[in-house]
């Protein structure tokens, strides 16, 4: 006698037991229970070849090291020996050249009657700015001591004005102390010359130096001369060096700070000089800014920000 039927059916398929267990969930666990050992040597046969590919890597590497890279640890090996230790001669070749200087003068001041001692200088080194203290002498005694720079391969006047000594002008003698060498950082400075290019922008331009005619009883001399900052940077004071030549000799100098020389902006400088040039000629204008110094560029509020 068969008992089962479509209706059996039905009702066992819509049957729950009250523990929690369905058709479901036991038709799932005999086929778990049925295909455990086809897992196991699924996992097993898994392990076998990762077993086997590790074994033909392994000995791979070997024969090509056994093969070729025996010979390349030699070769490298001779190289290390053949490489030559750094030596005197090659630190000496990396050292700083020495500072030049071409002369030293005394000429008359051209604000008092005492004197305005100057130097020329230049730097030879293209990867070297230095700092030093600059002094005059006379005999020996010390007129002046002060603070000075040069930036690579820059050639300036270093000047001292407004000295009283009471020896001759022959025997000023000029030395410098404390001399600080400091390559450039190549990854601050990657291109001294474009750095160069970009700070020291500048454009001077309708220089005179002519008579006064405010005053018939003085004769007073008067230099004229724009100047344009053509950088991308705002500086809080701008220095110049004034050379008056007659012919090729220098016969005074003179020195100008430009305050808050802000960038694309234009200054004019008048400086006046009473009865003290009768021949001058020639007037070259010289800028002293240590770029490398950030002290000299304006801040703004949010960090270091010299650009305008």
């Amino acid at each position: 006698m068969n008992f089962y039927s479509k209706k059996n059916d039905k009702e066992l398929k819509e049957y729950e037991d009250l523990e929690g267990l369905s058709i479901k969930k036991l038709n799932f666990g005999l086929w778990f229970v049925e295909s455990k050992i086809f897992f196991q040597k699924f996992f097993l046969g898994l392990l076998f070849l990762i077993a086997i590919f590790s074994n033909f890597y392994g000995w791979g590497h070997f024969l090509f090291y056994f093969v070729s890279g025996i010979n390349e640890d030699k070769n490298m090996i001779y190289q290390m020996l053949k490489t030559k230790s750094i030596t005197k001669e090659y630190t000496r070749s990396r050292e700083p050249y020495d500072i030049d200087y071409s002369f030293i003068k005394a000429t008359k001041s051209t604000q008092s009657d005492k004197y305005d001692l100057f130097a020329k200088i230049k730097n030879p080194n293209q990867d070297h700015y230095v700092n030093f203290k600059y002094c005059f002498y006379s005999g020996e005694i010390e007129i002046s001591c002060e603070s000075g720079f040069v930036l690579p391969e820059e050639e300036k006047f270093l000047l001292s004005l407004n000295k009283d000594f009471n020896s001759k002008i022959s025997s000023i003698k000029f030395l410098l102390k404390d001399v600080s060498f400091t390559r450039l950082n190549k990854h601050v400075y990657p291109d001294w010359e474009e750095y160069k290019k970009n700070h020291l922008d500048f454009i001077i331009e309708n220089i005179k130096f002519e008579p006064s005619k405010l005053s018939e009883e003085e004769k007073i001399e008067v230099l004229n001369f724009d100047i344009r900052n053509n950088t991308a940077f705002n500086f809080w004071e701008v220095s110049i060096n004034i050379v008056f030549y007659n012919g090729n000799s220098i016969i005074g100098v003179d020195q100008h700070i430009i305050d808050n020389f802000m960038s694309a902006s234009t200054k004019n400088i008048s400086k006046n000089y009473v009865d003290y040039f009768n021949y001058v000629n020639n007037v070259d204008i010289y800028l002293n800014i240590n770029t490398i110094n950030e002290d000299i560029y304006m801040q703004y509020e949010g960090g270091f920000g010299s650009k305008k």
